[in-house]
Order: C-alpha cells, then sequence, then structure tokens
C-alpha cells in the first residue's frame, strides 16, 4: 500500500494529469487467510480510480496441479471478489484486468457463452472493463484455441454492451468520482 501510494504521489507531483489508477487484486487469495485479505492494501480512493481482478478458469492438470481439477464458471471464478472488490472501494469502478479460459477438462467455446448470459443479467453491474488474456502459456489461453471458441469470443465481443470507445473509458472512472459518495480509506 506505501508503495503504491508512494508512485501515485511522484507521478501526479510531477503534473502528471492524464493518468487512471488501477488497484487491482486477484480472485483469491493464497494462503486464503484473515492477514491475507486484499482489502488491508487497498491504498484509498484518494489514490484509485480503478479497483482490479485477475482471475482464471484453469480447468484440469494446470502446470501448478497436474492432477488436479480447476474448472470454475466465469461467476464461479469472480463473484465472491467482485463482491469483496465493491465491499472495499464502492466507489470505484471494476474491471477484470485479466481473465482467460483454457480448453483443458470442459467446454470452452461453452464457458464463453456462459459469461456473456451472466454479464447480460447485470450481475455485475459495476463492472465495466475487461481484458482477456489471449496468450497461450501455461495454457491455452487464446479464443483461437478452438474454431468454436473463437466463434463465441467473436459473437461476445459484438454484443451491445461491449460497445464503447477509448474516450468514453477515459471517462467512467470520472463518473463514478462524481456520482458516488466518498468513502473513507483503509
Amino acid at each position: 500500500m506505501r508503495a503504491y501510494r508512494h508512485v501515485h504521489d511522484l507521478v501526479t507531483g510531477a503534473g502528471a494529469r492524464n493518468v487512471q489508477w488501477v488497484w487491482a487484486f486477484n480472485n483469491g487469495s493464497s494462503p486464503d487467510a484473515p492477514y491475507n485479505d486484499p482489502a488491508h492494501a487497498y491504498p484509498g480512493d484518494r489514490y484509485v480510480d480503478w479497483v482490479g481482478i485477475d482471475g482464471y478458469n484453469w480447468g484440469f492438470g494446470p502446470s501448478w496441479d497436474p492432477t488436479g481439477d480447476h474448472w470454475t464458471s466465469f461467476d464461479a471464478t469472480f463473484a465472491a471478489a467482485y463482491a469483496k472488490a465493491r465491499d472495499v472501494a464502492p466507489n470505484r469502478p471494476v474491471m477484470i484486468g485479466e481473465f482467460a479460459s483454457t480448453e483443458d477438462g470442459g467446454d470452452k467455446a461453452r464457458w464463453i457463452e456462459d459469461m456473456d448470459a451472466k454479464l447480460s443479467s447485470g450481475a455485475y453491474p459495476d463492472l465495466k472493463l475487461l481484458t482477456y488474456f489471449d496468450v497461450t502459456k501455461e495454457e491455452p489461453w487464446s479464443p483461437t484455441s478452438s474454431p468454436a471458441a473463437l466463434a463465441t469470443f467473436t459473437s461476445w465481443t459484438r454484443q451491445r454492451y461491449m460497445k464503447g470507445r477509448g474516450h468514453d473509458l477515459a471517462r467512467v472512472a470520472g463518473d463514478y468520482a462524481c456520482s458516488r459518495v466518498p468513502t473513507a480509506s483503509f
């Protein structure tokens, strides 16, 4: 938290006014213990424009647990972390800074369809930005990992709620700051 605030203060102290600040945490803590709660690291509303979450559907047999089954839906991956983001910083918009699904252990195209249905339902009203991790690295994350995944991903990106331009996105944090009542910092 202190390092984040320090960098923020250096940048703003140098006169930068075209920067938006993202504080992000992983969708699950490891270890999952009270001392490791992301809320303890929140720098405060004065320092944060966006709250970010990172998470993945790791599927079956990821490199870090070759015999494990970690296939989870979008909602199972992000619902608790989204609730945490709303508790920690209710006056800031939420982004998913990194997310993806593997092909291993389930149906990636269906996973994307289910994600679209959940997002379309309004279950995540303050989620304003999603960044799909599209590199084949530890797992086949890219939406091009199968023809079905690519077709579903392409269809998803054409949904009405996915429309917007960079200048629209740049105003989101400011709109939140103006429309919400400030809360105390941690």
